[in-house]
């Protein structure tokens, strides 16, 4: 199982004052995860994760496969969601920079926010 190739996922944002859902695939392309944002916050052991197929019918997802990502390999998550000294506090778009997070259970997929 360690040769399994994944799925690398672009996901549409869609941001609001209160939470930002977004929906990764994680191993094996099979499973979902529902990652709640809260506004002006992004930290590496942020957001609480919760395993939840439920909500796959309300997200918009976007596969293209990937041919050189396996299952043993780390996570790189980015989102240009506002994230330490990339983030502005005097801005009201204070969508600046991207972050690059390590999360452990999840594999290599991007979100981005849409304009």
């Amino acid at each position: 199982m360690t040769n399994v190739r994944l799925y690398r996922s672009i996901i549409d944002m869609s941001i609001t004052k209160k939470l930002a859902k977004a929906k990764i695939s994680i191993a094996y392309g099979q499973t979902w995860t529902y990652w709640p944002f809260h506004s002006g916050t992004l930290h590496d052991n942020q957001p609480h994760r919760l395993w939840a197929d439920k909500f796959a019918h309300k997200e918009k997802i976007a596969f293209e496969k990937s041919k050189n990502h396996f299952y043993n390999e780390p996570i790189i998550l980015r989102t240009n969601y506002p994230a330490g000294k990339h983030a502005s506090s005097h801005s009201t778009r204070p969508y600046l920079g991207w972050k690059t997070i390590k999360i452990p259970h999840a594999r290599f997929a991007f979100m981005r926010r849409k304009y």
